[in-house]
């Protein structure tokens, strides 16, 4: 059995044992949480509370230094200098939504239950313009009226996240094919075959585009194509958020006849048709 001492009674700290009037030996236990004075590392344990070997119970306890006591904290081995919420958790330590992304790197909260997400935590119905997507960036969501448009889902564009050309740009080099007049969103594809049908030679506008591919996370993305002239536009309305693009002009896959093509100049946003003799840069396109 322990004995208490009173403050009156305690002897010199850490003696281990007191010797009472009657010869009896006591040993000092002051919080009385059955641990030696001389053992214990804690000081005041509430009464009751259960302690470790050291007389520390919980709530006296930090044991990943977070800042807050191991009763109170539901997750252990915090990183050190981690911002902790009340509950002793670290962003990187929380998966809020429960879709699999820590919270540190989810960029989309509240996703729905067992909804398959990417790397940023974000399902396809979470995507929005300006997130990295599918080996580039969103820049475009599809609107009713659209190719490619489908009630109740989210499907758009994005662009290649780099141009694909040379500062000198690329050329149409070839005057007859027929086809690649489209120019409302969803005719990219089209356009871009159009013009690979008709015209061979390395180094044309479609050329890059076509053969453009970048692999994610182990998924090759390769079906990218030369934009339509309203994707063109589109694309530039969000120069900004996608970025990298040259104070330049870009080639659509929109032919005006059969010596001239659309062109949108990324300074200003003017659109025109210029001769296809002439060299402009190229940023390569894909849907999801």
């Amino acid at each position: 059995m322990f004995t208490n001492c009173g403050d009156s009674d305690d002897p010199v700290a850490d003696t281990p044992t007191n010797t009472t009037d009657d010869g009896s030996t006591t040993v000092l236990d002051a919080d009385g949480d059955g641990v030696a004075d001389a053992d214990d590392t804690c000081t005041d344990t509430p009464e009751g509370a259960t302690v470790d070997i050291n007389g520390c119970s919980d709530s006296q306890k930090d044991t990943d230094f977070d800042g807050v006591t191991d009763d109170f904290d539901t997750c252990e081995e915090t990183p050190e200098g981690a911002a902790v919420d009340e509950n002793g958790c670290a962003d990187s330590q929380k998966d809020t939504d429960g879709d699999g992304v820590t919270d540190d790197l989810d960029k989309c909260d509240e996703t729905a239950e067992d909804a398959s997400v990417d790397e940023n935590g974000c399902s396809d119905s979470q995507t929005f313009i300006g997130d990295p997507y599918q080996g580039g960036i969103v820049y475009y969501l599809f609107q009713e009226g659209d190719a490619g448009y489908v009630v109740g889902e989210v499907h758009g564009l994005i662009a290649a996240i780099e141009d694909q050309t040379t500062a000198v740009g690329a050329e149409w080099v070839c005057y007859e094919f027929t086809g690649a007049e489209g120019t409302a969103i969803g005719t990219r594809a089209q356009n871009t075959l159009d013009i690979l049908a008709g015209c061979s030679e390395d180094g044309i506008p479609a050329k890059p585009a076509s053969d453009y591919e970048v692999t994610v996370d182990g998924v090759t993305y390769d079906d990218w194509f030369l934009p339509s002239k309203d994707e063109l536009n589109k694309l530039y309305l969000q120069r900004d958020v996608v970025g990298g693009f040259a104070i330049n002009s870009y080639w659509s896959s929109t032919v005006h006849d059969n010596f001239s093509a659309w062109v949108q100049n990324f300074f200003n946003g003017f659109q025109n048709y210029f001769s296809i003799s002439n060299t402009y840069r190229v940023r390569a396109v894909r849907s999801f």
